[in-house]
């Protein structure tokens, strides 16, 4: 572990009389720094399970040592926090609420929840209905049963089933994992796109060979701004709290890579189609819910449902809904605002993607330079950096200043 993790029992112990209990945020990046910073507003004290190192910079959260092989599996590294959450070392951190900031962490929390809930606090997820929502192919096939429109899909659990499906295909298409966090540490990428059978052929090949479950899926045509997202929680009687929707307009690598700006967005449209599949599914908890606008007919087609935080947690805080409060509030019962009300245009912006996306972007002729520059106009954020904490990122560009000297030494 990096050499500035710091928690250890007495840590916690000292400060628990009294106090409102402690969090830990697991498998954490930008996300469980939002999340730390707004719970810090009520004295809330965060801890840092498997996260990004540079966590451990942040005056609100203090990074939780465990023992860390490397180059482990998805599987491994479940059963690896499972083990200290359940072990005596958690002893001293049991009452704090678990806050799931990845999908591993999602459905470790959803196989366990028993074995969980009898040390941790946890939120109000229909386990049922997150391991469904979890799975890309389950997502579809209950989207279809909501009268959601989502893209076609072929299950290709073995080769045969794959060379089945080819006659079927109509290009582009993709092969996608069931399961993302997995597919994203091997392929750095969400999924895999094929513009005809040969290319097909051979990106079945390369994730055959990783042994990892994939599927077959249309690739729903539109520029990357046509991206949505409708973000809410749900209580356990099924009533959403609040009603929040967002755009996506670059991510980085283009086309299949992660969001490099974003804004909170007013859309009625958007809204109603969340709002319906939210219900529909069942689900309770946190729901971020994603469509993107096809361009074949101009309707929203379901992309994914993420039931956690998300990287781009601090654009709804920014926004005016402080998520992490509600979150924390259902759970505990610690006062947390009543709002459904956003200011829309408020973005989040990484700046170093951004501008990588911008060059592959201006290279395709999809954006022009004033375009980019037009688009950042407006109360627009950099997620991590922060005035009164500014220890993350200070942290990121020290990185960055000493990768780039090994690599220039490197050239030596």
């Amino acid at each position: 572990m990096d050499a500035t993790s710091v928690s250890t029992a007495s840590t916690v112990s000292s400060d628990r009389s009294g106090a409102r209990p402690h969090a830990i945020v697991i498998g954490a990046n930008e996300n469980g720094l939002s999340v730390a910073r707004s719970l810090a507003e009520l004295g809330v004290r965060t801890y840092s399970l498997g996260g990004v190192d540079w966590l451990a910079r942040s005056r609100h959260v203090d990074v939780i040592e465990y023992q860390q092989p490397t180059n482990c599996t998805t599987d491994e590294q479940l059963q690896i926090w499972l083990d200290w959450l359940l072990g005596p070392e958690a002893e001293p951190f049991h009452g704090s609420v678990l806050i799931p900031c990845n999908d591993l962490s999602v459905e470790m929390i959803a196989v366990n929840r028993e074995a969980l809930a009898r040390h941790f606090l946890l939120d109000e997820s229909r386990d049922d209905i997150t391991l469904t929502l979890l799975d890309k192919i389950a997502t579809y096939e209950m989207a279809g049963r909501i009268g959601v429109e989502a893209p076609r899909t072929w299950e290709i659990p073995d080769r045969r089933a794959f060379l089945d499906a080819l006659p079927e295909l109509r290009y582009p298409c993709a092969i996608k994992p069931r399961s993302s966090v997995a597919f994203w540490n091997r392929f750095k990428t969400k999924l895999i796109v094929a513009n005809d059978a040969a290319e097909m052929r051979e990106a079945h090949a390369l994730v055959e060979e990783s042994g990892l479950d994939v599927l077959i899926t249309e690739v729903i045509p539109g520029a990357d701004d046509q991206y949505f997202s409708y973000w809410t929680y749900v209580a356990d009687d099924g009533e959403p709290q609040f009603h929040f929707t967002k755009r996506k307009y670059r991510q980085y690598p283009i086309h299949h890579g992660l969001g490099t700006l974003h804004r909170s967005y007013e859309d009625a449209e958007l809204r109603a189609l969340g709002e319906r599949f939210v219900r529909g599914s069942g689900l309770r908890g946190i729901a971020v819910v994603e469509f993107k606008r096809d361009a074949r007919d101009g309707r929203l087609k379901l992309m994914e449902c993420n039931v956690r935080f998300t990287k781009s947690n601090d654009v709804i805080v920014r926004s005016g809904i402080d998520m992490p409060k509600l979150f924390y509030g259902r759970i505990t019962g610690a006062p947390y605002p009543r709002v459904d009300d956003f200011e829309a245009g408020v973005g989040l912006w990484w700046p170093r993607e951004d501008r990588w996306a911008f060059r592959q972007y201006r290279a395709g002729g999809e954006l022009t330079r004033r375009q980019w520059l037009a688009s950042l106009r407006g109360r627009t954020y950099v997620p991590v950096f922060s005035l009164t904490d500014p220890g993350p990122s200070l942290s990121i560009f020290l990185e960055r200043i000493a990768s780039r000297l090994r690599l220039v030494r490197g050239r030596d």
